[in-house]
């Protein structure tokens, strides 16, 4: 396998084990934050996730984007293409 497939399935990976974190833990906890602290707390959650899924997400975007075009031997085109669409898809 190419290393773009790796670097791919890496950072597939590592995103969907990030939402499952957000999901399970953060999302249910904004529950207990009082309605008036709850504005500053999500624009703090929201730059502080920053740093942790900027990276991943555009090596997936790129990673994605490179295989579509490259397509790896013995793998049927549509697939990485589908990929792509998958990606830009959740992005939106």
């Amino acid at each position: 396998m190419s290393s773009v497939v790796w670097i791919n399935l890496a950072s597939t990976l590592y995103l969907l084990g990030l939402i499952w974190c957000i999901q399970i833990v953060h999302y249910p906890l904004m529950n207990r934050v009082e309605s008036d602290r709850f504005q500053e707390f999500h624009r703090q959650h929201g730059l502080r996730i920053s740093f942790v899924v900027i990276v991943p997400m555009l090596v997936e975007l790129v990673s994605a984007a490179a295989l579509a075009i490259s397509v790896p031997i013995g793998v049927e085109p549509e697939l990485p293409a589908i990929g792509l669409v998958l990606v830009i898809v959740i992005w939106l």
